[in-house]
């Protein structure tokens, strides 16, 4: 759409905006201005919009003026003429024939005798890309463009008559489309009716004396494109008249009308108020504090763009009726929020999330199974994923009874089986270092047909070429005390207290027991929780008649464990037994002392006594050897070596030697010979 900015000052009072401000504020409220034209010897300034698809009421300049009021909070300088109620005349059925038309009005126009346009009209049509060919189609196109009404005119002159016998006139409809529908006088078509903006008439002569003025009101419900709105009809009906009247010195002759009513039910949404202030975030009001928008705020702004809000304070929800020419667009309570928005200005709103004073915390069984997930990968092992769903089960398995596929019909009981048909694909494929694991959910009835989910983590180990005893033999496969070393260490780094039980010494859980088959007899053992007396998983060999058709003699080691059970057995520590201290950047010096003391004495408390002297700068004390005298038999020798250091400077020989007298006035307080 393009218009000019003087044509627009003529329905809103824009002279107090600053013009880059406003291509700034209509830019964020959806309307993306593409080409400003300055023409300097005219002073003008040509304004190309780009109106998007769901916004196609903005069909006109006139419509634009009053998107332009809602954004801007400025009065319309035009005033609007109510449109009277219709008279019914029930004697015609023009209108009883549509399912389009809701109104229609005709007047005949005879004696022109000017068809050229006044320069005023020829310059409003040039500045919104329009070229003037004569007054006729020249107040069509300014109809269009200023108030978006569709003008249907019709030349009398084909039908060799000055007068049109209303009450001829009937309508049917059209053989392209449904919605098309065709108006006929007297068995003669008149004029095809069509919804849509364009002018898609034949050009009329540029000599004509009678003409026939149609002007059609359509039905809301099937008005898609937003034509020939009853709220400006009267205005666009009144000002052409006029242009006709002063321009061509025609004679017009009364007009006539014919209507049906019509209900139109308008839509209501009902949207929340924590919605609104949820999805449009905080006022960007420069408070610390995250205020939104009051629901006085949002009552006001929705009142703005008519829509008639009413709010209930009982469940702070607001109810609002969308207009017929916004039904197209307004349909969900998202689009109301965005209206929202949109009017009150996206810029006011804070561009980043907020931030909160309480932090959110995760779950206690989600952070260990993070960290076990974790542990696993730093360790080398790779995460695999395979669908709970499998093609086979036993009789602890859950059938599903309507399975999309064959191969999906069973939940599994286990997560081991997916793992062995990994792994013997990887196998196919020449891959002889397969480390896998998979963290998942199985399935399985309990013994009084009660249904149960667990969480269960897997894992495979495979490694053909894991160790070699010297570097000129031969690599190794992997060994059941590797296999289980490598277990034992993954759960020494999550601090789980398990023990090791035989498989025959304790009872087993059902879906543990039932794993048992994938072993081979003899080289698995269950992992026990002591002080729950519970078995929570089962590690060992792979039962061979899994891999025989691989043709390979190599051990592949598996193991599944219940992760619920297996976070029980982690031992939480909630106080550190260390603390962090900064590191002293500047060297440390050393000093040997030897002290002569009783056998019965400790040596710890002998380094406790020398540490409590200058703490900050002694920073250990070591036993270098101890030696005994065989003339003193109660008697022994030690030497001691303090290592010194300072956290903000380079001692010196006369800090040292100060320390050192301190030990010596302690000791010999403590009645203690030393010996330098």
């Amino acid at each position: 759409m393009k218009f000019s900015w003087k044509i627009l000052n003529q329905f809103i009072n824009l002279k107090e905006i600053e013009f880059n401000k406003f291509v700034d504020i209509l830019t964020l409220s959806g309307f993306e201005v593409e080409q400003i034209k300055k023409e300097k010897e005219i002073k003008e300034i040509f304004i190309q919009l780009s109106i998007t698809a769901n916004r196609k009421e903005v069909n006109c300049l006139f419509n634009l003026a009053q998107e332009i009021k809602i954004i801007f909070n400025k009065p319309l300088t035009i005033q609007l003429y109510k449109f009277e109620t219709y008279l019914y005349d029930y004697t015609n059925y023009v209108i009883k024939q549509s399912q389009q038309l809701k109104y229609i009005k005709f007047n005949t126009i005879n004696n022109i005798a000017k068809n050229n346009s006044p320069d005023w009209l020829k310059q409003y049509l040039r500045s919104c890309d329009n070229i003037s060919t004569c007054l006729i189609e020249d107040i069509q196109n300014y109809a269009r463009i200023k108030w978006g009404h569709k003008i249907y005119i019709v030349d009398l002159l084909k039908f060799n008559t000055n007068l049109i016998e209303y009450r001829s006139i009937s309508i049917k409809k059209g053989l392209q489309s449904s919605n098309q529908e065709i108006l006929m006088y007297k068995n003669y078509e008149l004029l095809k009716l069509d919804n849509n903006l364009n002018l898609n008439q034949e050009l009329l002569k540029f000599k004509y004396q009678n003409i026939l003025l149609c002007w059609p009101i359509y039905n809301n419900a099937i008005n898609r494109n937003q034509i020939n709105r009853i709220d400006t009809f009267n205005n666009a009906y009144n000002e052409i008249l006029q242009i006709l009247t002063t321009n061509s010195n025609c004679t017009i002759s009364q007009s006539y009308s014919n209507s049906h009513k019509i209900l139109d039910k308008q839509q209501n949404i009902n949207v929340k108020l924590s919605d609104i202030q949820s999805i449009l975030g905080p006022v960007n009001n420069n408070s610390p504090a995250n205020k939104y928008l009051s629901y006085k705020n949002i009552i006001y702004h929705l009142r703005k763009l008519q829509l008639k809000p009413v709010y209930k304070l009982y469940n702070k929800d607001i109810y609002v009726q969308v207009p017929r020419e916004r039904e197209h667009d307004l349909q969900r309570s998202i689009d109301i929020i965005e209206e929202v928005g949109r009017i009150h200005g996206f810029n006011h709103f804070l561009n980043h999330l907020p931030t909160y004073q309480q932090k959110g915390k995760i779950k206690f069984k989600m952070f260990y199974k993070n960290k076990i997930h974790d542990t696993l990968r730093y360790m080398g092992f790779n995460e695999v994923l395979n669908s709970p769903l499998v093609d086979s089960g036993n009789r602890y398995s859950l059938f599903i009874d309507n399975p999309i596929t064959q191969e999906h019909k069973v939940l599994r009981t286990n997560i081991l089986e997916n793992l062995i048909h990994n792994y013997q694909t990887n196998y196919k494929q020449r891959n002889h270092r397969i480390e896998i694991f998979e963290i998942g959910q199985i399935f399985y009835s309990g013994n009084r047909s009660d249904y149960n989910e667990n969480t269960h983590l897997a894992g495979l180990i495979y490694n053909k070429h894991y160790w070699r005893k010297n570097w000129t033999d031969k690599p190794e496969n992997f060994s059941w005390l590797h296999a289980k070393g490598l277990l034992e260490i993954f759960l020494n780094q999550i601090n789980s207290q398990i023990t090791w039980k035989h498989i025959f010494d304790i009872k087993l859980e059902s879906h543990i027991k039932n794993l048992y088959f994938l072993f081979e007899q003899n080289k698995c053992i269950a992992i026990y929780n002591q002080q729950k007396q519970k078995t929570i998983g089962i590690f060992g060999q792979i039962n061979r008649k899994y891999i025989h058709k691989l043709y390979d003699n190599h051990n592949t080691y598996i193991f599944e464990i219940n992760i619920d059970e297996l976070i029980k057995t982690i031992n939480i520590n909630k106080h550190l037994k260390y603390r962090i201290k900064p590191y002293s950047l500047y060297p440390s010096i050393s000093r040997d002392i030897s002290i002569e003391i009783s056998k019965s004495d400790e040596v710890n408390k002998i380094k406790l006594l020398l540490s409590q002297i200058h703490n900050n700068l002694i920073e250990s004390i070591d036993i270098l050897n101890e030696y005994s005298n065989t003339k003193s038999i109660n008697k022994r020798s030690i030497c001691l070596r303090i290592t010194y250091r300072a956290i903000n400077k380079t001692l010196t020989h006369q800090d040292i030697n100060s320390i050192n007298e301190n030990i010596v006035n302690l000791l010999q307080k403590q009645k203690k010979e030393i010996l330098t």
